[in-house]
């Protein structure tokens, strides 16, 4: 938007405008009154003339001499008036030149003032925006940092979610096989270890209950966990998409049919290690897997 001081300057320069148009006219018009004055006095004296050769010499003579000194006279008047005239419209002009010079140099101060003020302030705004930049900058690497390392822990929970299957299915099988023995036959040598035990009631009921127990603490994980957290995807500061690498595959052995929907488990899922045996005293209780 044009500012008012130079709206004001600008209806001044037309109103000078049309001033000096005004007097450019008058002056055209002052320029033709005295030509068509000069044709109308040689007119007239060409009128006297023939006057004069009509009547007598004597008087002709006469009257031709005062209409001479009239016409003399009358030019020195016409001259004066236009002298005069010529020397206003010059000082009007000039004094129009210097009040047209000196708004125009306070325009000019006032425009410089006005440009260096919003220099000023563009400057103040940029520092203001590279602030803002590097501080989202900062805090988009924080958050690019926060999901690696989420990404990170989710592979390894994926990890130990993969063993604790292996395991699971493993003591499945176990306390199904010590549940197939009849009472009163003999377990296998290579099953415990020993060549003939007494069936012992611990023994049937520890792999299925250590079973269910594991399997409602991965249940209650999987509650707790919710869904699996989707790739996430981050905008760089030179707008490059940063996304998460894929996450790492289940084995194929014991949980090729596994729900990919079922979230990770934690580190701290106890479990028994793979190849030991059931023991053969009462089972301890299992303590539950705590959500993360």
């Amino acid at each position: 938007m044009i500012p008012d001081s130079q709206k004001l300057l600008r209806c001044e320069l037309e109103s000078l405008k049309s001033q000096l148009q005004a007097q450019t006219k008058a002056f055209e018009f002052l320029n033709h009154s005295v030509t068509m004055l000069e044709k109308e006095s040689c007119l007239q004296q060409i009128k006297i003339q023939q006057l004069e050769e009509v009547l007598s010499p004597t008087g002709r003579q006469g009257e031709k001499e005062r209409h001479k000194r009239g016409m003399e006279q009358g030019q020195q008047e016409l001259y004066g008036a236009l002298a005069q005239g010529l020397q206003g419209l010059e000082k009007t002009l000039r004094d129009t030149e210097e009040v047209q010079r000196a708004r125009t140099t306070r325009c000019l101060q006032l425009l410089a003032q006005e440009i260096r003020d919003s220099k000023k302030f563009l400057w103040e705004e940029l520092e203001l925006v590279r602030e803002e930049v590097t501080f989202i900058y900062q805090k988009l690497q924080a958050q690019e940092d926060e999901i690696s390392e989420n990404l990170v822990n989710i592979q390894k929970m994926q990890k130990t979610q993969v063993k604790c299957r292996k395991i699971l299915t493993k003591m499945k099988q176990q306390g199904h096989e010590t549940t197939a023995w009849p009472e009163t036959e003999e377990i296998p040598q290579g099953a415990s270890g020993s060549v003939s035990l007494t069936p012992n009631p611990h023994l049937n009921l520890f792999p299925q209950s250590a079973v269910h127990m594991l399997q409602n603490s991965i249940d209650g994980l999987t509650m707790c966990s919710g869904a699996r957290p989707k790739a996430s995807s981050l905008r760089g500061h030179k707008g490059h998409r940063c996304l998460s690498p894929p996450l790492a595959s289940w084995d194929s052995d014991s949980d090729s049919d596994q729900d990919l929907s079922q979230p990770p488990f934690s580190k701290s899922c106890r479990s028994f290690p793979p190849g030991a045996d059931p023991p053969q005293s009462p089972p301890p209780p299992i303590s539950l897997l705590t959500c993360p």
